[in-house]
């Protein structure tokens, strides 16, 4: 093709490919999860508990990409993150109006740093979810 060709150039393990089944579900019942539960904050206000915290609902898939990339993220956070309430598929987080923006914040950081697509896609949209939600309750 006009070039020198290099058949040891390539380096398999450089390739980084997305799961199938990850893909799957984050199509068809993860990012629906989001979805819905965003729909829910705007027709119902949460009520808080006595520290101020409100409980948010994110797909299980998403918690644990969470807790497995923590390093940075802040204490008090990474503490609700960690006690929350894990359901059949989904998590329940309490968390308060700053600990929604410094979550925002640090998906926005994952977000950034993601190697594979799918991981990219999720942080993202978990980003915004938690910044829609953050202007909701600001808005209030």
């Amino acid at each position: 093709m006009g070039g020198a060709f290099d058949p040891n150039a390539f380096d398999g393990s450089k390739v980084a490919f997305d799961d199938p089944m990850g893909r799957w579900n984050w199509a068809f019942r993860d990012s629906l999860l989001l979805d819905n539960e965003l729909q829910s904050v705007m027709a119902t206000p949460r009520k808080c508990d006595r520290q101020g915290r409100a409980p948010y609902r994110v797909p299980r898939a998403q918690h644990l990409m969470i807790l497995n990339h923590s390093t940075g993220l802040d204490i008090a956070v990474l503490e609700q993150i960690s006690k929350a309430v894990v359901e059949e598929s989904e998590v329940v987080l309490r968390l308060d109006d700053d600990e929604l923006k410094l979550l925002s914040n640090f998906l926005a950081s994952l977000e950034k740093k993601a190697k594979r697509e799918l991981e990219r896609r999720a942080f993202s949209a978990l980003r915004q979810h938690f910044m829609q939600i953050e202007s909701m309750i600001r808005g209030l």
